[in-house]
């Protein structure tokens, strides 16, 4: 299993409406790309410390199928759309799950 995991930190003063805007956009990517295998994301709950304001996991069978995901329209559209012109921060990893 191939992990995709995402932590976004948002500009000052964005809106309850864009965050919603991501999350809407990113729900809607499981049905569109067949590769994903499990997608999870969501707001930070404000409980600790200087936390990231966003998460997203995501699992694939393998790298493969991950890039599949990275490349397709539909992940770009959302990336470009929604959460490119509210981020301040992005951090990344992948990983093989054992």
């Amino acid at each position: 299993m191939f992990r995709h995991v995402v932590m976004f930190w948002w500009k000052p003063g964005v809106s309850d409406a864009q965050i919603a805007a991501v999350s809407t956009g990113l729900a809607s990517l499981p049905g569109q790309i067949g590769e994903i295998q499990r997608y999870e994301h969501g707001s930070d709950l404000g409980v600790g410390g200087d936390n990231a304001d966003y998460v997203l996991l995501a699992d694939f069978k393998n790298f493969d199928e991950w890039h599949i995901y990275a490349t397709h329209e539909a992940h770009v559209e959302v990336l470009e759309t929604s959460i490119r012109p509210i981020l301040e921060r992005i951090e990344r990893i992948q990983y093989d799950v054992t």
